[in-house]
């Protein structure tokens, strides 16, 4: 038998070997409870007991429904709000568009500063940007508007717009979204709530505003947030009151929806008195979902077929008639 010259060589040669095997000595030592925590990646041998969540275990794609006609639009209409929606670090609208990822054609149309007023003169510009509806007739629509109407009269921002003339706008808009599409089903949002003492530190830091109160109050956007509930009712739609259920959520009727990721204070939903932070993003998001299950079933993710074969289905032997559209034959 060969000897090692140097033990203490030997014994450092044969740690890599330990720790290459060490992750599958384990899962078969430790309980099946426990070994399910150990990254499932492909250079460990995981055993059966383990579930790897990766597509190619998930649903077999034999049961998975698919569609050849252009999938479902959905138009995200408003102001900063719904434009920041985006970000990737878990805006509302990301996960939006995540969520319904080849269900749905999720478009942003937020517009910084805006206030139902500008809404209303930009519509036609707006929607003609997002291929309406020459293009793409929205299946469904969100109008989130009213933080910036809401501002007080008189200040320098003049973005004040009165609440009745508010409404009016607010009822312009949709009306307009619906004559494109007679179908398509709306969720009105509501201004989300102001935190005044965070805002106003805004408002002298970011913009040098200088002032001892701030532009915007949570009272008056109370005020805005039922003005919108009133015209969704009257429009038979459905309204998120963010304004309600961000300082109320155990009374919401969207709290199964949103329970996890309600917070002690309402203020943490903000990052600045008035914009949305992180959490504030997974509350819409949640609340929307959950608004959307409720109030369109068939709008669910789950109920939408998906976009296109999955690979495994795809016979290549037809080319592109494989994925013709048989609409347009």
């Amino acid at each position: 038998k060969r000897r090692c010259k140097d033990d203490m060589t030997c014994s450092l040669s044969a740690v890599p070997l330990l720790f290459f095997f060490l992750p599958s000595i384990l899962a078969c030592l430790l309980p099946a409870t426990l070994c399910c925590v150990l990254p499932s990646t492909s250079s460990l041998l995981l055993p059966p007991s383990c579930e790897v969540d990766m597509a190619s275990t998930s649903t077999p794609v034999q049961n998975v429904e698919v569609t050849l006609s252009r999938p479902k639009f959905f138009l995200l209409l408003g102001d900063s709000i719904t434009q920041l929606s985006s970000s990737p670090d878990g805006g509302w609208g990301a996960t939006l568009a995540d969520t319904y990822i080849r269900k749905a054609d999720v478009v942003n149309k937020g517009f910084s500063g805006y206030t139902t007023r500008s809404m209303r003169f930009a519509l036609k510009r707006v929607l003609e940007s997002a291929g309406v509806p020459t293009a793409f007739k929205p299946d469904f629509a969100t109008i989130f508007l009213g933080a910036n109407d809401a501002a007080l009269p008189g200040r320098s921002s003049g973005q004040h717009v009165p609440v009745e003339e508010y409404k009016e706008n607010l009822r312009y808009i949709a009306e307009q979204v619906k004559a494109i599409h007679a179908d398509v089903k709306l969720i009105f949002i509501t201004p989300p709530p102001i935190d005044e003492v965070a805002f106003l530190e805004t408002e002298r830091k970011k913009w040098g505003v200088v002032a001892d109160t701030p532009s915007r109050t949570n009272p008056i956007a109370g005020q805005y947030a039922a003005a919108c509930e009133e015209v969704a009712e009257g429009m038979s739609a459905p309204c998120l009151n963010l304004h309600r259920d961000m300082q109320s959520p155990a009374s919401s009727p969207l709290f199964a929806y949103i329970e996890k990721v309600v917070e002690p204070s309402w203020q943490s939903y903000l990052n600045d008195g008035l914009h949305l932070s992180r959490a504030g993003n997974a509350f819409v998001a949640n609340a929307l979902l959950g608004l959307i299950e409720v109030a369109y079933p068939d709008l669910r993710p789950d109920r939408l077929p998906l976009f296109l074969p999955p690979f495994p289905l795809i016979d290549h032997d037809k080319g592109e008639e494989a994925f013709a559209d048989p609409a347009l034959k």
